[in-house]
């Protein structure tokens, strides 16, 4: 029989959760729930149980990946031009500036930027989100990175002309941690030499572990984003059939500028069809149909 949680996700076996205790000891957040039943959203739980997938009916879910019970363990491929690495722990995918094996006290700071990319073919529209959060130590000193959850050409993308942001951020002072417990993500899309752009403050609670859940559903002739389960902002924009591909990254200005030492950890992402949801999720549905409508502006790239 299996066991579930008050938010309807099933329950690791006893060793796993004993492992899972271990590991939240360590680095606290690190455990998601899985998906929950529709319900409201409230400010006094972390966004993940709760989510855009589950508030507006989104199906069905074509893939995902949460690196839990048989998931792909395999890492996404990275790129680095400095000290950073991808790594598949605590059953999350972990974007690190640095190596924590190679110094644990962290007492050296970062350089560079570093990124994971979806080892897998893309979409050219649907509905994506994630779930996510950063920690940063400042022990080594440093100056902060850019985190950035992103859809990307599959077949590359020069100078971030066609590229999708969820959100992007820079981590927070949260008591003597640099954390995203609060931040304000930029959101943005590009295509056709134009760019739209929108910016949206987290509202949860500071007591809330630091994850968020950032989202897009891309249609022919429009984008819509959704943070922490609420549609937010949305845009008129043709992306004509580019196949899509998640990309995680943390970004610095240059390859050798002292980095604080920082991990984007992403605890799963999904991809859903863009069928109709049912007549349950209606009203929810047409409330996201009036959200603002992102600045537009020229992007001229490079």
């Amino acid at each position: 029989m299996v066991r579930r949680t008050l938010s309807g996700g099933a329950r690791r076996p006893a060793g796993r959760r004993a492992a899972a205790a271990l590991a939240l000891l360590l680095t606290p957040g690190l455990l998601s729930l899985g998906p929950a039943a529709h319900a409201d959203v409230s400010d006094t739980l972390d966004p993940g149980p709760i989510n855009a997938g589950n508030t507006y009916g989104w199906y069905p879910l074509t893939w995902k990946y949460d690196w839990e019970r048989g998931q792909s363990q395999a890492n996404w491929p990275t790129q680095s031009n400095g000290s950073g690495m991808s790594h598949i722990s605590w059953w999350a995918l972990n974007v690190d500036s640095s190596n924590p094996n190679a110094d644990g006290n962290y007492s050296n700071p970062s350089t560079g930027s570093v990124s994971a990319t979806q080892p897998r073919k893309g979409k050219a529209y649907g509905r994506w989100e994630a779930r996510i959060k950063t920690s940063s130590w400042p022990k080594a000193g440093g100056a902060q990175y850019r985190a950035v959850a992103e859809l990307v050409p599959q077949g590359g993308d020069q100078c971030g002309a066609r590229t999708i942001g969820l959100g992007a951020f820079t981590p927070e002072l949260t008591g003597d941690k640099w954390s995203s417990v609060r931040p304000t993500f930029d959101l943005y899309a590009r295509a056709q030499g134009q760019q739209y752009t929108f910016q949206k403050a987290a509202t949860w609670s500071s007591t809330h572990t630091g994850y968020h859940t950032l989202g897009v559903e891309l249609k022919r002739k429009k984008v819509t984003w959704f943070v922490d389960a609420k549609a937010v902002a949305q845009a008129p924009i043709r992306t004509g059939g580019v196949p899509y591909i998640f990309r995680f990254a943390l970004e610095a200005p240059n390859a050798t500028t002292p980095m604080m030492r920082t991990r984007y950890q992403v605890d799963w992402v999904r991809y859903f069809k863009l069928h109709k949801p049912s007549k349950k999720y209606k009203k929810i549905n047409k409330k996201a149909n009036n959200v603002p409508v992102a600045s537009a502006s020229p992007y001229a790239g490079c």
